[in-house]
């Protein structure tokens, strides 16, 4: 009895030691797939591009999958360098799209992954700060909102060049949807100049953006080049209908203008070369007439095969001669 007792109580002590593990297990299985963390760090340059990294905590929970698409919105910009490492660990990754998104694919092919992994992402950008009168700008979109799975954190802590008191900066972050104008939970200046924008909680399709404003002269400014190139990049849709435009006035200009100081081109006959005029004048009625006739007296006169004289031509009062 006593044997037995001793035998149940040590069951009762694995059971207490073991079912919270097993409980902990089955809790971290049916994690929901989800972001728990997406941190962002952007030092912007002397030259005005951006070196950006992010820190992307993906929980896939009980799925399996090859790995994840970060989508950038690159309207009009230019990015390099891209570089990617899961968990430490180069990962190989194809950089897709083109025009407004840049579509950057990570994972192996021939390799699935499951649970908590940790992506870190790094690239350049050029062209993303905005040039205004007074002050230049980056506004910047950290998350982008085309996840299919809730954002639990998201963080951004933006560097300037250069150390910039808080009351020349402007700051502005808005999160949720496209278009919203939620403010952000955080949007703070740190002692070192560099600024924070904070949020959480972030449903499906939702995102955080901010705006940071600071000084001129922070950033090199764009040469006039530049400038036109940017606003050529801009705008260049509109230059296709001027372009045709030109293209059918030079296509005109060379080969649909009249010929100058000419006159409209008449048609002009001639008779068939084997043929006499009588012959012609039976073929065009089929029958031979006085005016066949004349023609062909006229013909033969120029081919000097007869003469033609002016005879006078007497009158009553007196003679006369007849033109």
């Amino acid at each position: 009895m006593r044997r037995a007792v001793i035998l149940i109580v040590a069951l009762l002590t694995a059971l207490v030691l073991v079912l919270p593990t097993f409980a902990h297990e089955t809790q971290d299985s049916d994690q929901p797939e989800q972001i728990e963390a997406f941190d962002v760090v952007i030092h912007i340059q002397p030259n005005a591009s951006l070196l950006v990294e992010e820190t992307i905590v993906y929980n896939f929970g009980v799925l399996s999958r090859h790995g994840i698409y970060r989508d950038i919105p690159l309207d009009k910009l230019r990015i390099s360098d891209v570089a990617v490492s899961r968990n430490d660990k180069p990962e190989p990754f194809q950089l897709l799209g083109s025009g407004k998104n840049k579509q950057i694919k990570i994972g192996n092919t021939n390799e699935l992954i499951s649970g908590k992994q940790t992506f870190a992402i790094s690239y350049t950008i050029k062209g993303a700060i905005n040039y205004f009168e007074e002050h230049d700008e980056l506004y910047w979109n950290v998350t982008g909102t085309d996840w299919q799975v809730p954002i639990e954190s998201v963080f951004a802590q933006v560097f300037l060049p250069q150390f910039v008191a808080e009351k020349d900066l402007k700051l502005d972050c808005f999160r949720g949807s496209f278009g919203s104008n939620t403010s952000c939970v955080q949007t703070e200046v740190l002692s070192d100049g560099s600024v924070q924008f904070a949020d959480s909680h972030l449903q499906p399709g939702e995102g955080l953006t901010f705006a940071f404003g600071f000084p001129k002269n922070v950033v090199a400014q764009p040469t006039a080049m530049q400038i036109f190139f940017r606003r050529l990049q801009t705008f260049w849709p509109l230059l296709i209908p001027l372009l045709v435009l030109i293209w059918l006035l030079h296509r005109w200009w060379k080969f649909g203008r009249d010929p100058k100081g000419q006159s409209p081109i008449v048609a002009e006959y001639d008779p068939p070369s084997d043929l006499t005029p009588a012959e012609v004048g039976t073929i065009i009625d089929g029958r031979v007439n006085k005016k066949d006739l004349s023609s062909e007296i006229i013909h033969l006169a120029v081919l000097e095969f007869l003469k033609i004289e002016k005879v006078p031509k007497k009158s009553f009062w007196a003679s006369v001669t007849t033109n």
